[in-house]
């Protein structure tokens, strides 16, 4: 329904009469921005009435971009599809069938997406999908702009990012934005990790699909360890957050802003599962300031930042258990 909902505020808004589109769609990580590209592509083929093959890199005016894969001789031979840029989004792999994931976006890839937007389309509009431009380093940036600027056949420019403040301004500036948006009023409170996956509903449909281990309610009991303790034992949880991925980091996060969140909600159900949490945790929240949680918070969004540099994971790990123990 939602989905349904987002597509409908997309057609009252373009109706793809113009000859160029640039569209920003920005919203948070795992709540199914691609699959509503792909809702709105079907949506635009319906209306002019275009055959369409399911899968969009076999559609001549469609090109899809993403982070590229390497070969053993360096050179790109691939790139993610959006399953696979979501598992290394967070952490969880680095690498597709022996083929090494690239960081950025290269400023040859979109130099291909400058060709390509020179060319005439078969049908009507040429679609360029680019997934995410949060990958984009600041050459490929500026090589997008430029092709905004100057492509020379009809185009629509489909840009998704989990965070429009990582888009470049002049880029920014040249596009229309549309805000994905997800109905959280389905969520499910029988726990807190099926809270935190409810709101993340196209991550969870990539990690079952390729069997990743979900992250599950022992967490609480790891923190409860971690700020229990008088010791350092606590350090040996890094080894186990480690192979959890930055997936982690995002349950924490969403975690602490439950807890700071949930004291004025005056939902049933939501305090039935804070109090499960404090209770899991063992800590008492009379003592604990929001002051403190805003600084656990804060912790770990800088770690979140952290975590996409070359560092190595074991001190990465150490250090987080570290810092969360000394700021709650």
């Amino acid at each position: 329904m939602q989905q349904e909902n987002n597509l409908e505020s997309f057609k009252n808004i373009y109706d793809f009469s113009k000859r160029n589109y640039n569209i920003i769609i920005h919203g948070l990580t795992g709540i199914g921005k691609f699959n509503f590209i792909l809702s709105v592509i079907d949506y635009y083929y319906n209306k002019f009435e275009i055959s369409k093959n399911n899968d969009i890199k076999l559609n001549p005016d469609i090109l899809y971009v993403s982070l590229p894969l390497y070969n053993s001789s360096g050179k790109i031979s691939g790139t993610l599809n959006n399953d696979e840029r979501l598992l290394f989004e967070y952490n969880l792999i680095d690498d597709v069938d022996g083929l090494k994931i690239g960081k950025n976006i290269t400023i040859d890839q979109i130099r291909e997406v400058g060709n390509y937007a020179s060319l005439s389309s078969n049908n009507n509009h040429k679609i360029i999908i680019i997934n995410s431009c949060d990958f984009l380093t600041n050459e490929s940036a500026a090589a997008l702009l430029k092709t905004l600027e100057e492509s020379k056949s009809k185009c629509i420019f489909l840009l998704l990012t989990n965070n429009i403040s990582n888009i470049q301004s002049t880029i920014s500036s040249r596009c229309h934005k549309f805000a994905f948006n997800i109905n959280y009023k389905n969520r499910n409170t029988s726990s807190f990790s099926s809270y935190f996956y409810s709101k993340i509903p196209q991550a969870l449909e990539t990690f079952n699909k390729y069997n990743i281990n979900l992250i599950n309610d022992e967490v609480l009991m790891e923190l409860n360890s971690l700020f229990n303790v008088k010791d350092q034992s606590f350090i040996q949880l890094s080894d186990i957050w480690r192979n959890r991925g930055s997936l982690l980091l995002d349950y924490l996060i969403e975690l602490f802003l439950f807890l700071i969140k949930s004291e004025f909600i005056s939902d049933p159900s939501i305090k039935e599962l804070r109090k499960k949490i404090i209770r899991n945790i063992d800590i008492d929240m009379s003592s604990i300031k929001r002051t403190s949680l805003t600084r656990l918070i804060d912790v770990l969004l800088n770690k979140k930042r952290e975590s996409s540099l070359n560092l190595n994971p074991k001190i990465f790990y150490d250090n987080l258990l570290i810092e969360l123990k000394e700021n709650i």
